[in-house]
């Protein structure tokens, strides 16, 4: 039988990501009778526990709309935008006082809201669905009315624009906010937009199909199903929106709604041709709140898949097809797996960060050495894995002529005092962010104590660390150790 010998495993990063400004966003999710008085009590409680978010979002309907049939009118004043009571219905004065409360909050904590729509009508008692946005100086900057079926009324809506928000580290950011179903509208009714927008903000209640379903799919296919993500949306909103330079396909769309669908992705991820299959977005930092979901992202700088490419070749640099691929979370025992292609290529993705441990094989042997683990990360999205496979022993390839093995093993795992470490080569000690803690020399006798201890004596938290020998080839193994 002929055996396998894995000579060569190399990580190399093939894309990589720099962090810059960022904007926290609260999304709202509002389910009782009085929703005024709930997204008050809401946007109060989020504000108290995170000082730090810079734009507050609620859904269509949030205030008024069919299950909520407050009214109010919206009126120019010298001192900007007034709101007054348009009727004696209990409901509308419970939205006049929660948009004073608003006008409070966001004055107080200096941050943008956006509570959702109302009912606002006209003095000819016409009612037009609205958004007030509360700027961090407590002023309503603007009201967004929706288009509606294609036109709009020029006496309340003859424009529409993109509104600009300063986050708390100066960052000034475009967003662009749609009401419903009017993504189709806009460009219809506007037409073309000079500037497209760095963040897109749906406030949803009627979307053709289900949006929230169609994020989940995106955000949980390796890779997206993308028959069943076009069955629950309309991507012609997508389409309309792009087209018309409103949006790119690498806006960040932030998805209100009442129900755990709210949260954010990318929109080309629902409009494939802007996109390869395998190439699609995922925001991270995604927490979830008792009455809201909070987003940590940077517009510019979306976090893509993550891909780990499995590159199977002989010596003579052809295709291996068929090298058996095991792999799993670090830790436990690997359950998926699949086999290289004719490219001898073997594609594996995933949708956050997270250490994978691989176990090769061929014509049932254990490819050598048998274990690898790689950490996958947003800084380092794209990373290839390349495996060259040996011939059998009639070649005249020698022992010699193969680059050194590098051993490296962790006893015990988990520790909480003191582990050894067996390893032939050099030995870094990393953190989860992948900075460098400890640092040994090759050890003498191949083997090293190591107390849990940073470069300077300090004792390290508890915590997950990557063990990390080189050899002088240049070749490296991985290993994952918890310290208690």
């Amino acid at each position: 039988m002929r055996s396998a010998s894995l000579w060569s495993v190399l990580l190399s990063v093939v894309l990589s990501m720099s962090a810059f400004g960022e904007i926290n966003i609260a999304i709202l999710k509002t389910s009782s009778s009085n929703r005024a008085a709930e997204t008050v009590s809401a946007i109060d409680s989020i504000l108290d526990a995170d000082s730090t978010i810079d734009l507050i979002v609620g859904p269509a309907e949030n205030l008024g709309g069919d299950s909520n049939k407050a009214r109010i009118i919206f009126g120019e004043s010298s001192g900007g935008i007034v709101f007054d009571v348009a009727d004696t219905f209990a409901r509308s004065y419970d939205v006049y006082a929660a948009l004073e409360a608003f006008a409070v909050l966001s004055e107080m904590h200096g941050t943008t809201i956006i509570p959702g729509t109302i009912w606002e009508v006209d003095s000819n008692l016409r009612c037009f669905e609205a958004v007030p946005i509360f700027g961090p100086d407590g002023e309503i900057e603007r009201v967004r009315r929706k288009a509606h079926q294609n036109l709009t009324d020029p006496a309340i809506d003859s424009g529409i624009r993109l509104d600009t928000i300063h986050t708390r580290d100066g960052s000034p950011y475009t967003y662009l906010i749609t009401i419903s179903n009017e993504a189709t509208d806009i460009p219809n009714v506007y037409g073309s937009s000079p500037v497209a927008a760095d963040i897109w903000l749906a406030l949803d209640r009627r979307w053709g199909g289900s949006l929230g379903t169609a994020i989940t799919i995106v955000a949980d296919g390796c890779p997206p199903n993308w028959s069943f993500v076009y069955a629950y949306s309309d991507s012609n909103q997508f389409a309309a929106l792009i087209d018309s330079n409103w949006i790119t396909p690498q806006t960040p769309l932030v998805y209100c709604d009442y129900d755990s669908d709210a949260g954010a992705t990318i929109v080309g991820n629902l409009f494939e041709r802007y996109h390869s299959a395998d190439e699609w977005f995922v925001i991270p930092n995604y927490r979830e709140y008792p009455n809201a979901v909070l987003l940590t992202l940077s517009p510019e700088n979306p976090q893509p898949n993550l891909r780990i490419d499995v590159v199977a070749t002989d010596t003579s640099g052809h295709p291996v097809e068929d090298l058996f691929v095991n792999y799993g979370p670090a830790g436990s025992v690997p359950v998926l797996a699949g086999w290289t292609d004719e490219t001898g290529l073997y594609q594996t993705f995933f949708t956050e960060e997270e250490s994978v441990y691989f176990l090769f094989s061929m014509d049932t042997m254990l490819v050598s050495p048998e274990e690898t683990t790689i950490y996958i990360s947003y800084d380092a999205p794209r990373c290839t894995l390349a495996v060259t496979i040996t011939p059998d022993s009639t070649t005249s390839i020698s022992a010699t002529s193969l680059p050194e093995n590098v051993r490296l093993s962790v006893e015990p795992n988990p520790f909480n005092s003191t582990c050894r470490i067996i390893a032939k080569g050099d030995i870094n000690i990393r953190d989860m962010t992948g900075r460098m803690v400890r640092k040994f020399a090759m050890p003498e006798g191949n083997s090293i104590l190591w107390d849990g201890s940073d470069n300077s004596g300090k004792a390290l938290s508890s915590g997950i660390y990557f063990i990390e020998a080189s050899g002088t080839s240049g070749r490296k193994r991985i290993k994952i150790i918890l310290l208690r």
